[in-house]
């Protein structure tokens, strides 16, 4: 009942609150209600800027609460009174926070993890279950009212069921919004193509997220098929790290805040200016997004006109004024077509989310280095998870990073704290300061330092928090929109269109607004219900309905290689179908490119080739068991037939490379000043050739090992602090003799020789304090950029050196991270050593394996007993690679275990009298056995892909947890290939029938037309001849066998079907080398087989809305608005 605080003029301010004392109810909403969301929310990110100098919330009744403001605000009635209300005798028993600095910290909680910050309201994955949700929504997942229970089963579905209670039916002029409809059954496809296919099955209402431009032509034909354009609510950007030396000291000064990285020479507002001169947004939109992205300058999208600014500059494509620009920036200088600022080379690197999770996004990024390193600023990029680049943003790890910001409705207030206040974004990475020195109005008027625009900002922020006066208020917003476009610490990509394909015949009412994409789906679940009219669907004649099949010249594809898809087009009755329409759609986006248009029409023969090429510069493995395989997919549509869809998987490898390291006697450094050389060599192993200009990142812990002497070619990088693992080191503090813990890392990067070898030099660091140790230690060399949770940063078009995510992993699959090569650190040498040697170092088959042999020695003797630990770790793919043997298999904790990986599959051996163990290493996938929670073991997978294994790598280390040895080697498995020609099927079709319920009707003593057609892949493929087959016809006592197919691929053949006096099933079976089709039929009494119109029978229990994999990772961070998503 008491608060201080500051006045509008700083003064300060103090009060002591008096109210009635009120008992609580639990069945309805209570002033305790919102006294407790205000203090949970009110620490946390993602509502803080929703109470605007609210000071106190007091009870003055049960019903009725006072809020206090310490200023006025004109954000109180649009955010403040729109918060979530948490019920407090839910909450209370979680009104504790276990992290420092937010409200309610408490130092020893009566649950270790029941605090409000943490608490999972009981979820348990197993089930799907959580118990503890409320359930007072229009859907819900709690079984209230004696309704079933929702679920959430990770990487599968979630499903919630209505609210018969829903509050809003009982006020009539509300009762639109209720929903009408009984269960939301939201599946999870692995793929778009597999989404596609399920919506137009009618098996799905609707795809969450939407579908990329490719796929707009296959659907705009189909019948009952509805493409909504909706506009993004937010925009894509590219974010420059504009922290120079005097502003990142600023910045630790006033907020505590210290930059992991400087910007350097982004920290000068002509250099950031030129770079978005040298980005074609024009391309972007037209080009990379199909035209379904709109170019733009402000932070507001066009979907919020009233608050956005539509005057600011554009900053066209315009290389010569960015090179010009760039020439008149005071230290910047242009040499043998290069820049250099104050004499070292102005580079740049892009950071962004991996391509198999966001393809084009990518290739924008790829088209932005491209023209930068036409302008003389050298560019690559760095493709990374996006929770990766969450942290790189936070910590301002990066000098470029692509993402996207989404949910920007209405009045932007609270999005203006969190880009341009230091305090409202700044520890979010979010912020996009800080600014620097340029005209006062942009490109004219008096010249102004960045602290001035820095204040600048929080002023005008300010203003626009506090005023309430509409008009001034946009003008505020206006005048920070200039602001931020003319210091360009962010170039804006485009506002994207959202293209959502939606089953309308069974659903209507779609709402159709420019929110968010949670309160899009909202409203929509609210405002659905079933069509009034049902459409009804007609028994046609099978030549009107249209079937799709397809073949690839090939089911394995390398990078760079051309490929052909072969679309044939059928009728019902097998016929090919001239002058259809076709449609081609491909996922992921990015991973081909299409030679031969997207749209054609078949020939005399019902067949349209699609010519397409492999991307060059694919770095990732495309197969059932990595990355997902390519699916291609084909639509055909025709004036008055019903369309169809077919589709096509294919494999993707890029070049394989591989590591060995080089160093004889183990990794071991002995000696505070022993220098220890260390050589890595990257090469083909198909060939054994070594890899010549493979671009790597190779970092180790500062607070362990100093790199010393390294070749000119490579660059040395310190990243003070930033190492994110749980590993730190003991350091001494040169000045005060005291510890400290030391996170930083120094990293070595470049590109490989002719030889393909990489060395440098390690020497322990002479603050390490192993006496804290038991003196040794274990540290790493990572393979990648440990500091970003990023693999190698890869040359094509080889493969990604680099650890990934596996199916069976709870973070999900395909995150890529680095390698960890261990090192020992002893104060003295020891005499103990163990060596590592495999039966083979190629493994011959990708489910094979190799037997390890461990010794262990004494000054050269024999260690009996001696317990070692093995892990395995897969340096070019997922979960493949595990030990077994005489010996205890364990999880070995993992140093990815912050990005995605948890464990390495391992096993503790131990020696014989001889000082020898053994153990296998098995090739193959595995998964991990668990028994009432706990691990017992590994188990070999099968492969699930049966016509491409890749060439993998397998690091195999030793350990000694009692002498701190370690030694290590690699064992590759060679790659298996499979590319069998696709399946021949045989296939029979009745003319002149029809079909009820996949039955075909025939009538009684009547003579038909059997076509029986050979064909590739499907029995809508293309057509293939002179295939023997057989056919049976059971029922009737008749068999035919012998036939052959012609060239055409068809064969006629005459039935007449028997008299009858009541319905008699006949079933034919056509038959070739195990092949087998069957057609049912049904010969009917003396009558004729007409059209009859058959009602659609609608579900009525479910409006299915689904959900696409790799979306699901986005929407979780899509809470509400100001929470970070991929659009």
């Amino acid at each position: 009942n008491h608060t201080s605080f500051n006045g509008p003029s700083g003064n300060p301010h103090s009060h002591t609150y008096r109210y009635p004392s009120v008992t609580m109810q639990t069945y309805y909403v209570q002033s305790a209600d919102f006294i407790l969301s205000w203090k949970i929310l009110n620490s946390s990110f993602d509502f803080s800027g929703e109470y605007a100098n609210v000071v106190n919330v007091v009870p003055v009744n049960n019903l009725t609460v006072d809020y206090y403001l310490s200023n006025s605000s004109g954000t109180f009635l649009t955010y403040t009174l729109e918060t979530p209300i948490l019920p407090y005798h839910i909450w209370n028993s979680h009104d504790y926070s276990t992290s420092p600095g937010v409200w309610n910290y408490t130092a020893n909680p009566p649950s270790p993890t029941g605090g409000y910050d943490n608490w999972n309201v009981s979820y348990n994955p197993n089930t799907g279950y959580a118990p503890d949700l409320v359930g007072t929504g229009p859907f819900m997942m709690n079984g209230g009212y004696g309704m079933p229970k929702g679920q959430w089963i990770f990487d599968q579905y979630w499903k919630l069921y209505v609210n018969p209670h829903y509050f809003v039916q009982y006020t009539s002029s509300l009762r639109q919004w209720t929903p009408k409809f009984y269960e939301l059954y939201v599946p999870m496809y692995l793929s778009v193509s597999a989404a596609v296919i399920a919506l137009t099955e009618h098996k799905v209402y609707q795809i969450e997220g939407g579908i990329t431009p490719s796929f707009i032509s296959t659907l705009s034909n189909l019948q009952n098929i509805y493409l909504y354009y909706k506009p993004s609510t937010g925009f894509r950007y590219l974010q420059l790290n504009s922290f120079g030396p005097g502003s990142a000291a600023n910045m630790t000064s006033l907020y505590g805040f210290t930059p992991v990285e400087l910007g350097t020479p982004l920290n000068i507002t002509s250099v950031r200016q030129a770079l978005n001169y040298a980005v074609n947004k024009q391309y972007i939109a037209s080009v990379v997004f199909d035209g379904y992205d709109i170019p733009g300058t402000s932070l507001i999208p066009p979907s919020d006109s009233v608050w956005e600014n539509q005057s600011l500059p554009s900053f066209s494509y315009d290389p010569a004024k960015a090179m010009a620009l760039l020439n008149n920036t005071s230290g910047m200088k242009y040499v043998n077509g290069e820049y250099y600022y104050d004499g070292k080379q102005f580079t740049m690197n892009i950071q962004i989310t991996s391509m198999n999770s966001d393809p084009l996004d990518v290739e924008a990024a790829l088209k932005i280095a491209q023209w930068w390193d036409q302008i003389g600023v050298s560019t690559s990029v760095t493709q990374e998870s996006f929770s990766t680049i969450i942290a790189t943003e936070n910590d301002y790890q990066f000098k470029g990073t692509v993402d996207s910001i989404t949910g920007i409705v209405g009045d932007p207030t609270d999005f203006f704290d969190v880009f341009y206040t230091p305090s409202g974004g700044l520890f979010y990475g979010l912020y996009f300061g800080p600014f620097s020195s340029m005209p006062l109005y942009g490109n004219s008027g008096p010249v102004e330092n960045g602290t001035y625009f820095d204040n600048e900002m929080i002023t005008l922020y300010n203003e626009l928090n506090s005023n309430t006066n509409l008009t001034y208020r946009i003008q505020v917003a206006d005048e920070m929109q200039g602001i931020a476009a003319w210091q360009s610490t962010v170039i804006n990509l485009g506002y994207p269109i959202h293209i959502f394909p939606v089953e309308n015949a069974t659903f209507v009412n779609i709402t159709k607004d420019a929110l968010g994409q949670n309160a899009f789906e909202f409203w929509n679940f609210l405002s659905l219900h079933l069509r009034v009219k049902q459409v009804t669907q007609v028994t046609v004649p099978n030549e009107q309905e249209l079937h799709v099949g397809m073949v690839t010249d090939s089911r394995i594809y390398y990078n760079g290689q051309y490929g052909n898809a072969t679309v044939e087009v059928r009728n019902s009755r097998g016929s090919p179908v001239a002058g259809a329409d076709v449609v081609m759609g491909f996922t992921p986006e990015g991973s081909i490119l299409n030679i031969s248009s997207m749209t054609g029409r078949t020939n005399s023969s019902g067949e349209y080739r699609f010519e397409f090429q492999i991307v060059g510069q694919q770095s990732l493995i495309y197969t059932s068991d990595y990355s997902g395989q390519v699916n291609l997919t084909a639509a055909a549509t025709m004036n008055g037939t019903i369309g169809g869809i077919g589709y096509v998987n294919f494999d993707v490898a890029p070049e394989p490379v591989a590591y060995r390291i080089l160093n004889t006697g183990g990794l071991q450094i002995s000696g505070m000043n022993a220098t220890r050389k260390f050589s890595i060599e990257f090469y083909n192993p198909l060939t054994g050739s070594p890899v010549a200009g493979y671009r790597y990142s190779i970092q180790v812990n500062a607070g362990a090992i100093n790199l010393t002497t390294v070749p000119y070619e490579q660059e040395v990088k310190e990243y003070i602090p930033a190492n994110p693992s749980n590993e730190y080191y003991y350091s001494i503090d040169n000045v005060s003799g005291t510890l400290f813990d030391n996170y930083n890392m120094t990293q070595v990067s470049g590109v490989t020789p002719s030889n393909g070898t990489v060395s440098f030099f390690m020497q322990i660091n002479g603050t390490l304090d192993l006496n804290a140790t038991g003196n040794f230690s274990e540290s790493y060399i990572f393979l990648g950029n440990y500091v970003l949770g990023a693999p190698m940063p890869t040359t094509s078009p080889y493969m990604t050196i680099g650890e990934m995510t596996s199916s069976t992993n709870p973070n999900g699959f395909g995150e890529l991270q680095p390698v960890e090569i261990p090192v020992s650190l002893s104060v003295n040498s020891t005499q103990i050593s163990i060596s590592l040697n495999v039966s083979t170092y190629n493994i011959s088959t990708p489910g094979g394996y190799a037997q390890v042999n461990v010794t262990v020695t004494d000054a050269g003797s024999p260690v009996s007993n001696f317990t070692v630990q093995l892990t395995s770790q897969n340096t070019l793919g997922a979960n493949r690679g595990f030990l077994s043997g005489q010996g205890s298999q364990v999880q070995v904790v993992n140093q990815n275990n912050l990005f995605g990986s948890l464990y390495l599959p391992g096993i503790n051996v131990t020696t014989n009298s001889t000082g020898e163990a053994v153990a296998v290493l098995n090739a193959s996938m595995y998964i991990p056995q668990f028994t009432d929670g706990l691990f017992t073991g590994y188990t070999g997978e099968p492969f699930t892909d049966p016509y491409l294994i890749p060439q993998d790598e397998f690091q195999i280390t030793a350990f000694s947890q009692v002498s701190g040895v370690v030694n290590t080697t690699t064992v590759t498995s060679s790659q298996y290939v499979d590319n069998p020609p696709y399946a021949d099927f045989i296939s029979g079709y009745i003319n002149g029938n029809y079909t009820q319920a996949g039955v075909i009707l025939l009538n009684s003593s009547s003579s038909y037309a059997i076509y029986i057609n050979s064909t590739e892949g499907s029995q809508y493929g293309p057509s293939v001849g002179n295939i023997p087959f057989n056919v049976t016809i059971n029922g009737i006592e008749q068999n035919t066998t012998g036939l052959v197919t012609g060239s055409n691929g068809t064969y006629l053949m005459r039935y007449t079907t028997p008299k009858v006096t009541s319905p008699m099933t006949v079933i034919f079976t056509f038959s070739y080398q195990g092949h087998q089709s069957i057609m049912n039929s049904l010969v009917l009494p003396q009558a004729h087989v007409t059209a009859k119109p058959q009602n659609q029978v609608v579900p009525y229990s479910v409006a299915a809305v689904f959900a696409v994999l790799f979306a699901v990772f986005a929407s979780l961070y899509a809470i509400e608005v100001r929470k970070r998503k991929k659009v």
